[in-house]
This record gives structure tokens, sequence and C-alpha cells, in this order.
């Protein structure tokens, strides 16, 4: 994605990556982990979407699904 079509993320995307960031260096969670951490573990799938639409990083390598 060019960086003039670089969107700004939705809420529900940056509480993920707020949550993504967290994770310390060397561990892993899955994407469940991370909806549970945002209130709804139902979410697993909508963590992975917001995380595969985020430009501003490479795949996190801390998460597995």
């Amino acid at each position: 994605m060019s960086p003039t079509h670089r969107r700004a993320p939705t809420p529900f995307e940056a509480a993920v990556y707020r949550v993504v960031r967290r994770i310390p260096k060397g561990q892993t969670r899955s994407y469940r982990w991370v909806a549970q951490q945002l209130g709804d573990a139902g979410l697993a799938r909508a963590v992975g979407n917001a995380l595969n639409r985020n430009p501003y990083a490479p795949p996190p390598l801390r998460l597995r699904s």
C-alpha cells in the first residue's frame, strides 16, 4: 500500500494493535487470546483480519491462529 493510500485504523484495529504490542518479544499468543483481551473471544477472526490490514508493520510473528 503506498503512503498516499493509507487509511487510519478503525478503533477496533487500533485496539488490536495496542494489545499485540504488549506481547513480550519471544512469546506467542493466539488470535483468540488477543480477542479475549478485547473482551470477546468470538472476535478472533476479526483480530486476524485487523492484523492482515495493518499497513504499518510486517505480519506479527508473535501470533498464531
